[in-house]
């Protein structure tokens, strides 16, 4: 797809630690040779965007062209915004700019379910920190969730709850919730 300068590119949804890489390709239709390629990115995310692969010069006319990629790699979840500057000896497009923007997204945390003598036992990984175990009994709107008692977390952990496992009483439904 061809972008116009100032145009914006989305790298979509990513997991924070995991990266997501476009790759943009210069086109020379003109009738000289484009010489000077450099990139640069920068902006308030600007760390959390790289090149990785660079384009090369200079592009012969009418029909020289080279690529380069860029890598996003959130390092914490919601939108991360940046800026890349394409420079080069074109009279009216240098720079040529993108906007580049991409969200971090959080990798779930997984919770382990234990049941055993009417105590069930729910774990989570070291790393899920700051997490606090709420519970229910009715799944219908609105939802009104409380906190189990001494369930905050400062990091992950076990904690074992006492709960009657008899059919004849109501379900208790548990979440796991970072504050």
């Amino acid at each position: 797809t061809d972008l116009a300068n100032g145009a914006t590119k989305n790298f979509g949804p990513t997991l924070t630690g995991a990266t997501s890489d476009l790759t943009f390709t210069i086109r020379n239709p003109g009738n000289a040779t484009l010489t000077g390629l450099g990139i640069t990115i920068d902006g308030t995310d600007a760390p959390q965007f790289m090149v990785t692969a660079h384009p090369t010069g200079p592009l012969s006319s009418p029909a020289g062209s080279t690529t380069f990629t860029v890598r996003f790699s959130p390092v914490s979840a919601g939108l991360k915004t940046a800026a890349l500057h394409i420079t080069s000896n074109d009279s009216d497009e240098n720079p040529f700019d993108i906007i580049l923007t991409g969200t971090g997204v959080v990798t779930p945390t997984t919770v382990g379910v234990s049941i055993s003598g009417g105590m069930i036992t729910l774990s989570w990984p070291d790393t899920a920190t700051g997490y606090t175990v709420e519970s229910t009994m009715n799944l219908t709107s609105p939802i009104i969730w409380n906190p189990e008692a001494g369930s905050l977390q400062t990091g992950g952990g076990t904690i074992s709850l006492i709960q009657s496992i008899n059919t004849a009483e109501p379900a208790k439904f548990y979440r796991l919730k970072k504050p």
